[in-house]
């Protein structure tokens, strides 16, 4: 499996530089400012279960929320099979409960494809009244936010994004953490 751990280092990469960070060890005596800090452990990446730590208040927030939310609410596995069908231009829907939510995470996911740019149709938000755009005969990457209660179903069983998912659509629910 030397093309799974080279596509989990790569995978690895991008959310470094996407996020503008670096691997650090913990310090052993942390001082009262060092306390505060977001940390993400990998440990599917490394044998010695690196993390990310990043000191506390973070500088560009709006730039890591998204990519730390894609990292906490979907399998590596998974985002790493979404980030490949977006190399090779396949459409992806992101639903998820709340309009920042799934905008920051639309966005990640452009920044995940650094050096490769997005070169097709991007909808951070699309209203769900415009759900007929799934359909489309040309990539995209689309965000939908859903009712709290609805958790996606209703509109992943809409008989529109049951069709575009059996033309390779693929779907990113962060409600649940799947991947379809």
């Amino acid at each position: 499996n030397d093309i799974e751990m080279n596509s989990l280092t790569l995978l690895r990469r991008r959310y470094l530089q996407a996020s503008q960070l670096a691997i650090i060890p913990q310090p052993q005596n942390k001082s009262p400012q060092q306390e505060k800090e977001f940390v993400i452990n990998l440990p599917e990446f490394t044998s010695k279960n690196a993390s990310v730590n990043v000191p506390l208040p973070i500088s560009q927030v709006a730039a890591h929320w998204g990519v730390s939310a894609l990292f906490t609410r979907i399998k590596y596995d998974d985002l790493l099979i979404c980030l490949k069908c977006l190399i090779i231009e396949r459409s992806v829907l992101v639903l998820g409960e709340s309009p920042d939510l799934v905008t920051s995470c639309t966005c990640a996911l452009l920044d995940l494809l650094k050096p490769y740019t997005w070169a097709s149709n991007f909808i951070p938000l699309l209203p769900s009244y415009m759900i007929d755009f799934v359909n489309s005969p040309v990539p995209f990457i689309i965000g939908m936010a859903m009712n709290d209660d609805d958790r996606g179903i209703s509109i992943q069983s809409d008989y529109r994004v049951a069709s575009a998912i059996a033309d390779g659509l693929s779907v990113i629910n962060l409600s649940n953490n799947s991947v379809v």
